[in-house]
């Protein structure tokens, strides 16, 4: 068991009676031997809730922003009203007053968003997400890109920037849909802030009118905390893309979790940690609510 000792209450009834203009000196007194009460060492924990980036952009180290085009999907019982979701109104537990809860600045229309189309040369080229024939029911949406000319490119900037560590491996992969109506093949490569190629690999796609999944091991000989994704489709015609993912190959103790985060926690030497925590808990609407055991099983799906 540990011990609770009795300093916050000193400190607590001192800031009541703090006098901002009172210029002299304040003591506290902290007797670190006078025991009150003892709780349970299981009390002490934490909770992750998936707000301001600690997930996507935290502790999860996929770095490709919006890689499966599923960020800007919106429940079904929810409104958009201009630049903001509006949940479900229902009444507060406590006061019964009904309200729902806004979600704001939200730009329902940019579904591609963390990606931008360049068309090459003379070309011409549009990308929309759709879901039709989708790789997975689980991430239903995927982007067609249509090409007219000598081919266009797409690029993703990650989180503020791909962070490269010279002589780290990542794992990047991709899942690709074409027939003959594209007439050419894929290149991505990672460039840095210098505009320098960092990484480069061409892949020939199978143009059976299936998914397939196309995969490469980067491995950086330069640390570049600002790089970008650029993937290259040097034909014309029709394609769909999805499921764009760039993973560092080392995580914590293997478990997929970005070391630096996940070792801060584990420093902590939390009891236990509640996930989802916060109000994360009750989603946009209970429609939208963190399903967790709908989380198991492959990461696709």
């Amino acid at each position: 068991m540990n011990k609770f000792f009795k300093f916050f209450a000193p400190l607590c009834l001192c800031l009541p009676l703090c006098n901002c203009t009172d210029t002299s000196e304040s003591v506290i007194d902290i007797d670190m031997a006078e025991e009150i009460t003892e709780f349970p060492q299981d009390l002490w924990g934490i909770f992750i809730e998936e707000i301001s980036r600690s997930g996507d952009g935290g502790l999860w180290p996929e770095m490709i922003y919006n890689m499966g085009f599923e960020e800007k999907d919106v429940p079904d019982d929810c409104v958009v009203i201009g630049d903001e979701i509006h949940g479900p109104a229902k009444p507060n537990y406590q006061s019964g007053q009904v309200k729902g809860y806004i979600f704001h600045h939200f730009d329902p229309q940019n579904k591609a968003e963390g990606w931008s189309l360049e068309p090459l040369a003379s070309s011409t080229a549009t990308m929309s997400v759709v879901n039709t024939d989708p790789v997975s029911k689980g991430n239903a949406n995927n982007l067609k890109l249509d090409i007219k000319g000598s081919g266009a490119k797409i690029s993703n900037e990650g989180y503020a920037g791909l962070n490269m560590v010279s002589g780290d491996k990542y794992n990047f992969s991709f899942y690709a849909r074409s027939t003959s109506a594209y007439n050419g093949n894929v290149k991505a490569s990672i460039i840095g802030k210098d505009g320098k190629e960092i990484f480069s690999q061409t892949f020939d796609l199978n143009k059976n009118g299936e998914w397939n999944k196309y995969d490469a091991v980067v491995e950086s000989g330069i640390t570049d905390n600002k790089a970008k994704l650029e993937i290259e489709f040097d034909g014309e015609g029709q394609l769909f893309i999805d499921y764009i993912s760039l993973l560092p190959q080392e995580t914590f103790m293997g478990h997929g979790l970005r070391k630096d985060i996940a070792q801060t926690l584990a420093d902590i030497k939390p009891s236990f940690i509640r996930w989802p925590g916060g109000c994360i808990v009750e989603g946009l609407s209970m429609e939208d609510r963190i399903k967790w055991k709908e989380t198991i099983g492959d990461r696709i799906e």
